[in-house]
């Protein structure tokens, strides 16, 4: 452009042809003031450009990372979660005085032990199909639905404390005996004989005795167990472990003798029923959790806890699709954290001082944790499942690759939100650059900023909900119905919110909590 204008308008001197005068120029060259605003004008078409297939490639990484986290999350797991709570955890609306007890109506130990043997083994020790026939040997590797496989059996793990002495009464001047609250330093770890009896052990007990290994204590690390927040402490991995067996008639025998043996007393704090079903149709595992706290001040609490992750990722066209955008995302983050070291050194820490830099920094360190729980999860999964195919009547422990799967999808939903924010940049330069004509992208369109609050908000909340499950010290957070009805409940509020700030008119919409 600059050319262009120089050529049209500097004419050289032009000699007469006698050589004595020389002829004045029809048009004097351009100005340097018009130079310099041409110079300028030049610079920021080229930089819209850039910032142009910069915003292209940020919308098709952000794609790719969409694509990448629907993978790992399904709408349809929800359904499969509440067919669950409704089989064994969520009592019906239709009241039954002899019907079996459901999870959420033990408040007894001796009712544990009912919920056990009339809903939780019935549920997954099948007889009869839903038209009364016998099932055959396939079958009865399902659930009653038929639609859940089975891996492995169902594990009851006690936790307990010391048997300790109360300080002396001021009023009787006696000594009563009594048991502390659970504590992690106040755990019972010592091993003991059926009956909680105190070794040696009788020589045939292991023989005689179905319940033996009940008795004994194991720790975390023999067992892939994770601390658990419940309503009233933080509790250990580890404990007495009392594993059924993948036959009805050896599980039932089971319960009978740890219920004949007292294997729940006053020292038991807490009872943790674990077992692992597969859904054959969305190629996801569900890992159900049971807790039964006994505080000491007596009754029980129960709470539970059901998780769904997918073991083979690559499955399927889908599957395959998130593959490729996989091996995309790591090629591109890489280039992109290249570039980016690359500037750093070149500019020194004038760059950390811009926002969108900082910006840059935080997507690549997410992305990193991503990765690092991504192969985490990998591994995790391959040696379980290696461990449950040695030996299928094993018990297998999945909750560290839940936890594996929770980190990697709340890293990742974190990296989404950061990279939709880093767009805010492209159009920060369209509105600094407004009077030079250059308009990239219209920041006032109200769809992109209400989508922008909403979006950014429901992840925020997400994440503190996320946190609140994991961080073991918060213990008393909030009761919620489920996670569906607290999102939907976010939503509308949020949307409320952006609706009365524009309207400034009253409105009324209901709380689902």
């Amino acid at each position: 452009m600059l050319r262009s204008e120089t050529k049209k308008h500097a004419i050289s001197a032009v000699m007469n042809w006698d050589y004595n005068e020389v002829i004045e120029p029809a048009v004097n060259p351009l100005r340097p003031e018009h130079v310099q605003k041409l110079r300028k004008k030049r610079q920021l078409l080229m930089q819209s450009k850039n910032t142009i297939t910069e915003l292209i490639l940020y919308l098709m990484f952000l794609a790719i990372l969409y694509v990448i986290s629907f993978s790992n999350r399904d709408p349809f797991w929800y359904y499969s979660k509440e067919h669950i709570d409704q089989q064994i955890i969520t009592e019906n609306n239709v009241t039954k005085t002899d019907g079996p007890i459901k999870f959420s109506q033990v408040s007894t130990g001796e009712q544990l032990y009912a919920f056990i043997s009339s809903t939780l083994l019935p549920f997954m020790f099948p007889k009869l199909s839903i038209n009364n026939v016998g099932l055959n040997a396939y079958a009865r590797l399902f659930t009653q639905d038929q639609i859940h496989f089975k891996v492995g059996p169902v594990r009851l793990r006690q936790l307990r404390v010391k048997e300790d002495s109360c300080p002396e009464s001021v009023l009787l001047n006696v000594t009563t005996q009594c048991y502390d609250k659970y504590s992690l330093v106040a755990e019972d770890e010592d091993s003991y004989c059926v009956g909680w009896k105190g070794p040696p052990c009788a020589a045939d007990e292991s023989v005689y005795k179905i319940s033996s290994a009940s008795w004994k204590h194991v720790s975390s690390s023999d067992i892939w167990g994770l601390p658990i927040t419940g309503k009233h402490a933080l509790y250990g991995g580890g404990g007495f472990i009392a594993d059924l067996n993948v036959n009805l008639q050896i599980s039932n025998q089971m319960i009978e003798e740890i219920l004949k043996y007292s294997w729940i007393d006053r020292q038991t704090r807490a009872i943790f029923i674990e077992f692992t079903l597969f859904n054959v149709d969305e190629n996801v595992f569900i890992h159900v959790t049971l807790l039964n706290e006994f505080p000491e001040t007596g009754g029980v609490l129960t709470s539970h806890v059901i998780k769904q992750f997918r073991p083979y990722q690559h499955v399927g066209g889908v599957g395959i699709l998130t593959f490729i955008c996989e091996i995309i995302a790591v090629i591109g983050i890489s280039i992109f954290c290249v570039k980016k070291i690359i500037y750093i050194h070149r500019t020194g820490k004038k760059s950390l001082q811009d926002i969108w830099n900082i910006l840059d920094i935080v997507i690549i360190s997410l992305f990193l944790l991503c990765t690092i729980t991504y192969i985490g999860r990998l591994v995790n999964i391959s040696l379980s499942m290696d461990k449950f195919q040695r030996n299928k009547l094993k018990f297998v422990n999945f909750s560290h690759i839940v936890l594996w799967d929770d980190l990697f999808n709340i890293f990742l939903a974190c990296d989404i939100i950061f990279h939709y924010a880093s767009t805010d940049e492209n159009t920060e330069f369209q509105q600094q650059n407004k009077p030079h004509g250059i308009h990239l992208l219209s920041r006032e369109n109200k769809l992109y900023k209400k989508s922008s609050v909403i979006n950014a908000k429901h992840m925020w909340s997400l994440v503190a909900e996320a946190i609140e499950v994991f961080i073991p010290f918060d213990l008393q957070r909030k009761k919620r119905a489920n996670l569906h009805r607290y999102k939907v409940t976010k939503d509308a509020s949020f949307i409320a919110e952006e609706i009365i700030q524009e309207k400034r008119e009253p409105i009324i919409y209901f709380d689902n909590y």
